[in-house]
């Protein structure tokens, strides 16, 4: 990891000297975006959350700043939706929820955005799945368990459709899995064990079928063993009770 924010503060000094000598030059103020992006993600996964957040904000303020100049380019939504993202993810990470909500909020509309530009753009669709997730993340951190649901549900919908687009694709195979069971967890939440436990099983049916395809990849087997754990005790419990 030090290499790397080695390598990325490298980029981040050349693309701060090629801007500074072309401040117009949207191409050089995205790299420059990206890079801020970059070195956040390292900055991020080493718990420097405080060093992260400004470089986000920095990434955040070029991405506005290219999509106020060119409102209808797709490339400038989706930049600005993924910087709002980072954003979001690090104001969950210091447990600032109102701040991550309002991020992942603003990313989802622009998200939503680009998806009805070409409703049947496959990348389109799994971002805004990712974020009705993140979205959905929040709330249960909050306890408003409703609104949880209502995004997970509208993930998982978007999650089936992209399976029925390619249904052999293990990619989508897992985050169907995830998304079953996050909705799982979240019926447990509001004590609705019985479609926690069918939610569960749904889940653990891709899980494993994964693991068929490839018991060594490591998020696949960890999936499969905590959906199992998760029924086993959900079937324990609901026995003590009757």
């Amino acid at each position: 990891m030090s290499l790397a924010l080695e390598y990325y503060d490298e980029s981040l000094g050349l693309s701060r000297e090629l801007l500074s000598k072309d401040p117009g030059r949207v191409d050089w103020k995205r790299d420059l975006s990206v890079s801020f992006n970059k070195v956040g993600i390292v900055r991020h996964a080493r718990g420097e959350l405080s060093l992260a957040l400004g470089l986000y904000d920095k990434s955040l303020v070029l991405s506005r700043e290219l999509l106020s100049k060119d409102p209808g380019r797709v490339e400038w939504k989706r930049d600005l939706s993924v910087s709002l993202e980072r954003m979001g993810d690090l104001y969950r990470a210091r447990g600032e929820l109102s701040r991550a909500i309002g991020s992942y909020d603003e990313s989802l509309v622009l998200r939503r955005e680009l998806l009805s530009m070409d409703p049947g753009r496959m990348e389109w669709k799994q971002n805004l799945s990712v974020s009705l997730n993140r979205v959905g993340h929040v709330h249960r951190d909050r306890e408003d368990l409703s609104r949880a649901l209502a995004s997970y549900d509208e993930s998982l919908v978007l999650r089936r459709e992209l399976l029925s687009m390619d249904p052999d694709r293990a990619e989508f195979k897992y985050a169907m899995g995830c998304s079953l069971y996050n909705m799982a967890q979240t019926f447990e939440a509001k004590n609705n064990f019985k479609k926690a436990l069918d939610y569960l099983e749904k889940a653990g049916g891709f899980f494993d079928d994964l693991v068929g395809e490839d018991p060594d990849i490591t998020d696949w087997s960890n999936a499969a063993d905590s959906c199992r754990k998760d029924i086993a005790r959900l079937k324990e419990d609901s026995d003590k009770s009757v």
